[in-house]
């Protein structure tokens, strides 16, 4: 019966129920109160953050390869200055391909994104001490990198921006006739969804454009949500505690 109570007040918490709705329904044993069933939340949320915690020690594990990675490289650049000969290049070219090899594979990393979440909670009745009351909170979710630009150099600038030719940045005629072809396949897609006439039109217009990372965009975007703080945050507005979260 206790099981039975507890999964009902999963059920009407996520629907919404209020607190004077739990108390009533409490005390017919149809539910537990309002405090048991947020307790049980947060039992349930208590290792949200774990595969978090996997991304970040991914991340510094991986770090600190690449650091060992680019010891090496230097600790080959300063034998070669001192006396060069073929067997040092090729460790060189080794200790460099591994590199690049590493960076390839390294974990992409994460990063969060958050939205304002603003509550303003109503009193039946209203006295001096209980007032109106509104909490401003902020909503954070983790996302994982589906793609990871760890293989691009950190140490050598491609070209100097101060010299570089504004012509540069403008598209060229190739540029504009790719962009053409990406339109034909969008507006083709349109098309066919909403004029019936064109439905023929699918199956010779492809579904999607084509790119270098169609392999890592199909995969389904791994996130870590941060419920049970925002649930902390509703309980103690004015005592919030301040936490200190690395951007990666």
């Amino acid at each position: 019966m206790v099981a039975t109570r507890h999964l009902k007040a999963i059920i009407l918490k996520k629907g919404g129920l209020k607190k004077t709705g739990f108390q009533r329904l409490a005390a017919l044993y149809d539910t537990v109160v309002y405090q048991t069933a947020n307790g049980i939340l947060e039992q349930y949320g208590a290792d949200y953050e774990s595969p978090l915690r996997g991304w970040q020690l991914a991340m510094a594990k991986d770090a600190d390869r690449e650091h060992q990675l680019q010891a090496d490289i230097h600790a080959v650049e300063l034998a070669i200055a001192t006396q060069d000969s073929p067997g040092l290049r090729v460790s060189l070219a080794m200790a460099e391909a591994a590199l690049m090899l590493h960076r390839e594979n390294m974990f992409p990393g994460y990063s969060f994104t958050g939205d304002n979440v603003d509550i303003r909670f109503k009193v039946r009745q209203m006295t001096e001490k209980h007032q109106h009351k509104d909490h401003h909170l902020y909503h954070i979710i983790a996302y994982k990198h589906r793609i990871s630009g760890y293989h691009l150099s950190n140490t050598t600038p491609i070209s100097n921006p101060m010299t570089i030719p504004f012509r540069t940045f403008l598209p060229s005629v190739e540029d504009n006739l790719q962009m053409v072809n990406d339109m034909i396949i969008l507006v083709g897609q349109i098309w066919i969804e909403y004029v019936p006439a064109l439905k023929w039109f699918e199956q010779f217009l492809p579904k999607r454009i084509d790119h270098m990372y169609m392999k890592e965009l199909q995969a389904k975007t791994e996130k870590v949500h941060f419920e049970s703080f925002i649930y902390k945050l509703q309980n103690k507005a004015l005592k919030c505690s301040t936490r200190n979260i690395t951007y990666m």
